[in-house]
């Protein structure tokens, strides 16, 4: 059985819904009051990364050195 939809009606994609439960990407975006702010994701990461430089050359410098 073959269900019709009406005339205007907005069409619902067959296959499974994105994770935001919208098909089109415009009902999606974020306005710019919306967008979280990730300065402080960014400033971790950037420690950790120099953490991890920091004890790669260590590990490094006690190699050479030996």
């Amino acid at each position: 059985m073959s269900s019709a939809a009406a005339p205007g009606a907005p069409v619902e994609p067959s296959g499974p819904l994105p994770a935001t439960g919208s098909a089109s990407p415009q009902a999606t975006e974020l306005t710019k009051e919306q967008e979280p702010s990730v300065v402080g994701t960014l400033f971790l990461m950037a420690v950790f990364l120099m953490m991890i430089a920091g004890f790669w050359s260590m590990m490094y410098d006690m190699l050479i050195h030996r």
